[in-house]
């Protein structure tokens, strides 16, 4: 599933980009419910082989922290290798990251 130029562009606006190739965003790029300031973002590996990418995002984040489905952060990170967004996929891994926006 690839998004149009249109989508592909308003989503690095609005959230960053996935260095790397390998990695592609899945389309979830808002702010939580419980927290404003908080954004989630899902990505996934989508060509069936182990991938290292890096998220960049569009603002200035505090804080990147992998999370479960239900954004619950995890005890032990399975993807998140360093909290600058590096990531480690596993073949068609499905990952959660919530971003907190630094605040000026």
């Amino acid at each position: 599933m690839r998004p149009d130029t249109a989508d592909a562009a308003s989503t690095e606006r609005a959230c960053g980009r996935v260095a790397g190739g390998a990695a592609h965003h899945g389309g979830l790029h808002r702010p939580t419910h419980r927290n404003p300031s908080w954004v989630v973002v899902r990505l996934y590996e989508a060509h069936g082989g182990r991938a290292r990418a890096r998220l960049v995002p569009g603002f200035e984040a505090d804080e990147i922290v992998e999370t479960d489905l239900l954004e619950r952060p995890l005890a032990q990170p399975k993807a998140l290798v360093d909290p600058d967004g590096t990531l480690a996929l596993r073949p068609f891994q499905l990952v959660t990251l919530r971003l907190r926006r630094r605040h000026p």
